[in-house]
This record gives C-alpha cells, structure tokens and sequence, in this order.
C-alpha cells in the first residue's frame, strides 16, 4: 500500500474541532467551520499536499446535515484511505 499521507483524528467536537493530520509533517488541518474542505496538489485546496501520488483534485471531506463528515474519493489513480482501508465513499 505505500506510505500512509494522512492520518484522520476525530475528537469530542464539545472539546475540540476536528481535523486532519498529515502523518509525515505533523501538519494539522483544522475542520471546524465550513461543509467541505478539498484534498490534493491543485491551487485552491484547503489540504494541499505536495506528493506526485496525491492528484490536483485528490479527494473531499464533506459534513453531513448531521454533523458527520464523509472523506470522497474524486477518482484519484492512487485512492484514497481511511483508518488504512482504501475507500471510494466514507462516512467517519
């Protein structure tokens, strides 16, 4: 499978607002305000990652009515992972 890019953390959302950890860098994106946050190489990706094997336009997470957020793959060659499982569609 390769390295791991990223590293997704969820925490009491009371507490604290969840985010996105980068695993090599020790990078945080946080997830608080907003419905979707981009993933990939391209300008104007709120995560933006500099790996040949991420895509310009490499994934989405988006928040639910409920409040639950949803990793998307965009079509990626190298896909998308959560928790280390490969996935197309994914709510966390």
């Amino acid at each position: 499978m390769g390295h791991i890019l990223l590293d997704w953390r969820t925490v009491n959302p009371s507490v604290y607002s969840p985010f996105l950890l980068v695993e090599a860098s020790g990078r945080r994106f946080p997830l608080g305000d907003g419905q979707s946050w981009a993933i990939g190489r391209g300008d104007g990706c709120v995560v933006m990652l500099e790996s040949r094997s991420v895509s310009r336009l490499h994934a989405l997470i988006q928040r639910k009515d409920t409040g639950e957020l949803a990793l998307v793959d965009l079509g990626s060659r190298n896909g998308s992972f959560l928790n280390g499982k490969r996935v197309s569609f994914r709510w966390c």
